[in-house]
C-alpha cells in the first residue's frame, strides 16, 4: 500500500504507474516487481527537488531497517501508525526498494 500525503491511500497492483497530482507538486510514482525486489522510483520533479512525505505498508516480513533508498539501508526509519514514512526532498529517479522474504520464511516451510 502507498499513501502520498495530500493523496488519497491506494492498494497498488504488482506493476503499476500512479501519478500524484497536490496544488504544490506533480510527480510520478513507479511500482516495479523483480526477482523477490520491490521498488518505489520516484520521478517529476523539478530539478531542485520537491518534498514529499510517502507513507508505505510493508509486507509481512520486511523489517523498517531492511529499506533501502537509493542502495543505502534508511538510517532511523519512521514508523506512523504502522507505515513505514519516508518525509523528504525528492529528486528524479530515485528509488526506495526492500527485498521480499523468501516464500519458506513467511510460512515456516
Amino acid at each position: 500500500f502507498l499513501n502520498v500525503t495530500g493523496v488519497q491511500t491506494c492498494a497498488l497492483p504488482i506493476y503499476c504507474m500512479i501519478n500524484v497530482a497536490t496544488p504544490a507538486l506533480r510527480c510520478t510514482v513507479d511500482q516495479i516487481c523483480e526477482m523477490g525486489r520491490v521498488k518505489y522510483r520516484l520521478s517529476g520533479f523539478p530539478q531542485h527537488g520537491s518534498a514529499l512525505r510517502l507513507h508505505l505498508r510493508l509486507p509481512a516480513g520486511v523489517e523498517p531497517d531492511q529499506v533501502f533508498l537509493n542502495g543505502r539501508r534508511l538510517l532511523a526509519p519512521q514508523i506512523e501508525r504502522g507505515y513505514l514514512v519516508v518525509d523528504r526532498a525528492w529528486r528524479n529517479n530515485e528509488e526506495l526498494y526492500y527485498d521480499l522474504p523468501e516464500r519458506k520464511q513467511l510460512f515456516g516451510e
